[in-house]
């Protein structure tokens, strides 16, 4: 299955306490089972890299997006984020700070399951 890593960076990884939070981070992210946070697969560590599996989601990033349509905030509609993200474009004509409020209320959804 394709997936994506997620490294500790060297300097990071140099302290104990940095290595510990970073294991923290991803065995508390394993556990978490919400529709818009991505799945842990499996904590990896060998020669002394340590990183995270997890599930790959295809598609442009949201600072992709952002950074697309950055000129015409005002009249994007969610058909022009959602080309900007590689889906389809059948999407409705609703104005894109419709789109961006949908959003970050999914963020907030998924920060506070993670926090509970």
């Amino acid at each position: 299955r394709s997936v994506a890593l997620k490294l500790l960076a060297p300097a990071i990884g140099a302290s104990p306490r940095g290595r510990s939070r970073f294991r923290s981070e991803a065995r508390d992210l394993a556990k978490l089972a919400h529709p818009h946070v991505v799945r842990v697969h499996e904590i990896l560590e060998r020669d002394g890299l340590l990183a995270f599996a997890m599930e790959w989601i295809d598609g442009g990033s949201l600072a992709h997006v952002i950074e697309g349509l950055a000129e015409n905030l005002r009249t994007a509609t969610t058909r022009d984020v959602l080309a900007r993200l590689g889906g389809a474009t059948d999407g409705p004509e609703e104005p894109y700070l419709v789109f961006a409020c949908r959003t970050l209320a999914a963020i907030a959804r998924a920060v506070h399951a993670a926090h509970e």
